[in-house]
């Protein structure tokens, strides 16, 4: 017993040492000033390792296991109340007048980042301008200036019905901007991670640790964080836990109940309107449907599915108000340049597959492009080999169909990112999404397959000798591959001391997931955890607050105006792409604030004879600089193009202010058009627009 005590005190005084010396790298690299939050979180932090060292750990995780709802809900509810966001608006900090830092609102965890443009840019904005407005109407006047449609395309707050179809946005209606912003930031990851780790529950057969793995695997991987796309495993997995609770419910009114949240949750997963994620996704459910049918084929009444009726309705009745109120937002969005009517082939991306081996270091050292090139750990191409060479081995036994199922569709996917096949991707509908987007859900299904092996296929006998040189081969192998595909994507980012370093991870990663014994698997998972936790506390930025949106004094000068001259228009120019949406965060109604859609009748009067069509005719980022010069149009990129404005044209535009970052524009005023500061310091200005008469 007493030697017991003082390997606990030994061990508690390492985890001390170490815990501190973290702390102090964490602190010096990161932050500015000490935040209270940021202690308590140390403290809470220490307290729970500390305590699962000196008690009973297993008493404590039961104990979170059997709560875990509970805790879930508190912990969800003080992220809340306290006003804690995911978003990176921290950003507009250092370009909207960065010496007026609110340093109570710097970063509560990581920095904001750059890379998440589609969040900070156009999401975050357009949400922030349907709160302060405060209407939650159907139709957004703030948003390009114009009567936009936001029940679909963007997805904004609205008092319509279809707003069940993100229960995320619901925050906003009962709760201040602050708070509503917070509630759409946990709401999905709270509700992804739970709903997966159920579902891996039901795929293990209750192993709790496993299951646990394979969620933070999953929720908390590079791919998923990165794109902030845990919706789609979210929604995704909360659909089939209500179906099996549906085949198998014996009681009509829980099924009634059933039946209803399916078809809510089946709601949200449609109510996505992403096809380059839903259609590849949606194999992937479909492969897990037909599995749980068949997994309780004799537990099934054949009336069980008439309950599907209710299903269908709620996913009508939530989904066809939005879809016929955007009826014209997505005739525009189907005749753009861009994104316009997707129609891939396959043959690419492949090399993205081999992408675990670094993407897990994305968030530490960010200077590649982490959306695209992140990855789930999922080992690729070794549990579609391990799944294979099971599936052949129980020929003779009972079939796992689990495994064949997801091998056979991880298979057929895969190969659409090596061969280009026309016909395939038309009967599939693959040609509206992409190969770089379809080897995501291939990658993710290898992480189920490698959750299934692991439950299922493990063994305890005495790794073998000829298991363990096999082993060996493979990974040498599949490392050499990783070392390869990554230096060909991203040649300056593995230096020769991050090579070593991975390969060594990598290696021992598939190593002891091919020998799959039961005494080795642990450290697997301690790999697989502290991989998945690293990759949330790099990759997250928490921020509390919207301080740095509503707190400038730029901000509350646009506050000001738009109280008594809300209907005025605004543009951004001779700027960035951050005044444009700053101002829309602010309620203003900005002409070049992100286009969801292009706006074609507004650029006709700047651009009479359509010269410029196949720019602007495009979901876009646009940048204006004003000149004396004739207006023109130049595309930058696929998503993003500036106007080069005659002053004069402003007027045609009907532009009343103008925020940005020159403070000598008033020089290009003229006798038809006066441009007068009437605010600005440190870098941001805002100027009014009269038209005084014809040219």
């Amino acid at each position: 017993m007493k030697e017991k005590k003082i390997k606990k005190l030994c061990l508690s005084s390492i985890v001390s040492i170490v815990f501190l010396l973290l702390i102090f790298i964490i602190e010096k690299r990161y932050y500015i000033g000490v935040s209270i939050d940021r202690v308590l979180l140390y403290v809470l932090s220490y307290t729970f390792i500390i305590c699962n060292i000196v008690f009973d750990y297993r008493k404590i995780w039961d104990f979170i296991f059997r709560k875990r709802y509970i805790i879930g809900v508190i912990m969800f509810a003080t992220m809340v109340i306290l006003g804690y966001n995911t978003t990176s608006i921290g950003q507009y900090d250092y370009i909207i007048q960065p010496n007026h830092t609110n340093y109570n609102n710097l970063p509560f965890w990581n920095a904001p980042k750059s890379i998440r443009s589609d969040e900070f840019l156009a999401n975050t904005p357009a949400l922030l301008s349907q709160e302060f407005v405060g209407e939650f109407s159907e139709v957004n006047s703030q948003i390009m200036g114009t009567k936009s449609s936001v029940l679909l395309f963007p997805k904004l707050t609205t008092l319509n019905i279809s707003v069940l179809s993100s229960p995320q946005l619901i925050g906003f209606i009962f709760l201040d901007a602050t708070k509503g912003l917070a509630f759409h930031s946990w709401f999905i990851c709270f509700l992804s991670f739970f709903s997966v780790f159920e579902l891996l529950l039901l795929i293990t057969k209750g192993k709790r640790l496993l299951s646990l793995v394979g969620t933070m695997l999953l929720v908390f991987s590079p791919t998923v964080l990165w794109w902030n796309s845990q919706t789609y495993l979210g929604y995704g997995s909360i659909c089939l836990l209500l179906f099996y609770k549906l085949l198998i419910e014996k009681k009509v009114g829980f099924k009634v109940l059933y039946s209803i949240l399916l078809g809510w949750m089946g709601s949200c997963f449609v109510g996505l309107c992403y096809p380059a994620w839903q259609i590849t996704y949606g194999y992937f459910y479909l492969v897990i449907f037909i599995w749980l049918i068949y997994y309780n084929r004799k537990k099934i009444l054949k009336r069980n599915f008439l309950y599907f009726i209710i299903s269908l309705s709620i996913v009508a009745i939530i989904l066809i108000p939005a879809f016929v109120g955007s009826s014209e937002t997505i005739a525009a969005l189907s005749n753009t340049v861009y994104p316009g009517a997707r129609n891939s082939v396959g043959g690419t991306g492949w090399e993205l597959y081999f992408q675990y081996f670094s993407s897990y270091l994305f968030g530490y050292k960010q200077n590649v492009n982490s959306c695209e090139l992140s990855q789930f750990i999922s080992l690729y191409p070794i549990p579609i080999i391990m799944s294979t060479y099971y599936i052949i081995k129980n020929k003779k036994k009972e079939k796992d169909w689990f495994l064949i199922l997801l091998t056979g569709l991880a298979i057929l996917l895969g190969i659409w990112n090596y061969i280009p096949i026309g016909v395939f991707s038309k009967i599939t509908l693959l040609y509206m999404s992409t190969p770089e987007r379809a080897q995501v859900v291939v990658s993710a299904i290898c992480v189920f397959l490698m959750i299934k092996l692991l439950s299922d296929y493990q063994t305890d006998k005495k790794i073998s000798s000829r298991r363990t040189l096999l082993a060996i081969f493979i990974s040498f192998a599949t490392v050499l591959v990783c070392i390869y595909t990554n230096n060909l994507l991203m040649p300056e980012f593995l230096t020769p001391l991050k090579t070593g370093i991975l390969t060594i991870v990598c290696f021992i990663m598939i190593v002891l997931f091919i020998i799959n014994n039961k005494e080795t698997n642990k450290y697997l998972y301690g790999i697989f955890i502290v991989i998945s936790l690293f990759v949330f506390a790099t990759v997250i930025p928490i921020t509390k607050g919207i301080d740095v949106i509503d707190k400038k004094p730029i901000s509350k000068e646009i506050h000001k105006i738009v109280k008594t001259d809300k209907d005025a228009l605004w543009i951004s120019a001779d700027a960035s792409l951050y005044e444009a949406n700053y101002a829309l965060a602010n309620g203003a109604r900005v002409i070049n604030s992100v286009n969801f859609y292009p706006n074609l009748n507004l650029w006709y009067k700047i651009d009479p004879d359509y010269e410029y069509k196949n720019v602007y005719n495009r979901y876009a980022h646009i940048v204006i600089n004003l000149t004396n010069d004739e207006t023109s149009f130049d595309l930058i990129q696929g998503d993003y193009f500036t106007i080069n404005l005659n002053v004069n044209d402003t007027c045609k535009l009907d532009a009343k202010y103008l925020i940005s970052r020159k403070e000598t524009l008033d020089s290009l005023s003229n006798a038809v058009t006066n441009i007068q500061m009437i605010d600005g310091e440190d870098g941001t200005y805002i100027y009014k627009i009269k038209c005084l008469g014809s040219e």
